[in-house]
């Protein structure tokens, strides 16, 4: 089969944009043809040169689509239309959409020979909620990353047949053990984001309580951007590093990583952190039920609470018994669940059972 994914992407790393390149890649190695159009978020995206942070498979066509002619629309609550990002206008440049037998994208204007439209749902509660809404009503399968966007799109009334679970994978070979679960520091990590639905600054109160009630923990908050909120000088704060630096000298060094997130669509940071070998706190954020089990693979308390988030990072600083079980089976866990692979393979088998009945998925 051709496949076509258009992906939101930038100079810097997203997460989505990073999942579906990966979607994409591992598309590829089961042998079809696949094809990538990328546009810019905020800049124009002229190359691969531009993006260092991922990795294509041979054998992909890249096309670039610069910021002016973006390629989806967006129905507002008042019915008004728009592309996003970008200004609205009359028509697609066709040349840009190569023909196939799938697309990751949905326009009522792009033709069929383009491919049966499928959307991508990677989150809900974290952009304009007039976005978020024309996807789930876009009249063809969505593929949801986590089993909690399926429940958010049957409680918006999407037809059952149109709601498909695809989970995120991980890479293996890059995020692995590498250092002693055993003999690590007294070291939390913390990926941090400015986004309120982070809640980061409630994860930097539960980590200086921790280091109130235990003052040899140490920390480190790692993101692409520095830090809007202040940091104590105690906190290692470390600003875009290099993903072997994530994977060898924070993951694998750290005892406890710490998700504070209010909501996450899936978290890729906590099952990369799981398979390092961390064990993980988080909150239950909607991504978070597909791999932290409270008490077997993570330690799990409800969003904003500093205390509880606070009180599990003590516990398995204290109780070294119980952090390795976490965290040795939370690795297990994720190496056996996610796997780019599987999910290509679950994605395949779901697009082969639309091309052979299109009318019971599309809605057009």
């Amino acid at each position: 089969m051709t496949v076509t994914f258009l992906v939101l992407t930038s100079a810097d790393p997203i997460g989505g944009a990073l999942a579906l390149y990966e979607f994409a890649n591992a598309m590829r190695r089961r042998g079809h043809s696949v094809h990538v159009l990328h546009m810019g978020l905020t800049d124009p995206i002229a190359g691969l040169d531009e993006l260092p942070w991922i990795t294509f498979e041979d054998g992909i066509e890249h096309v670039f689509l610069d910021e002016q002619r973006p390629m989806l629309r967006i129905t507002f609550e008042d019915g008004t239309r728009r592309v996003f990002p970008g200004e609205p206008r009359s028509s697609h440049a066709e040349h840009d959409l190569p023909d196939a037998d799938f697309i990751a994208a949905y326009d009522d204007e792009i033709p069929l020979r383009h491919g049966l439209p499928f959307v991508f749902v990677q989150g809900y509660q974290t952009l304009f909620p007039s976005i978020e809404d024309a996807v789930f009503r876009a009249p063809c399968p969505k593929v949801c990353i986590a089993r909690w966007l399926v429940d958010v799109g049957k409680e918006k009334g999407v037809p059952a047949d149109e709601l498909v679970f695809v989970p995120y994978g991980l890479k293996h070979e890059k995020y692995r053990l590498v250092a002693s679960i055993e003999e690590r520091p007294p070291l939390v990590s913390m990926a941090y984001h400015s986004h309120l639905q982070k809640a980061s600054a409630e994860g930097l109160a539960a980590l200086s309580e921790v280091r109130r009630r235990v003052p040899g923990v140490e920390a480190t908050v790692f993101s692409r951007l520095a830090p809007t909120h202040e940091t104590p000088p105690w906190m290692r704060v470390v600003a875009n590093p290099p993903q072997d630096v994530i994977v060898n000298e924070i993951y694998n060094r750290s005892r406890i990583f710490l998700c504070s997130s209010r909501v996450e669509g899936f978290g890729l940071p906590c099952i990369e952190a799981m398979a390092c070998g961390a064990a993980l706190v988080t909150t239950s954020n909607g991504g978070s039920d597909d791999y932290a089990i409270h008490g077997e693979t993570a330690l799990v308390c409800e969003p904003d609470d500093v205390t509880a988030m606070a009180d599990h990072i003590e516990r398995l600083l204290h109780d070294d018994e119980l952090r390795i079980r976490i965290a040795k089976q939370g690795m297990e866990y994720v190496r056996q669940t996610f796997d780019w692979d599987a999910s290509a393979e679950q994605l395949e088998t779901f697009l082969n059972e639309y091309a052979a009945e299109p009318g019971r998925y599309l809605r057009r």
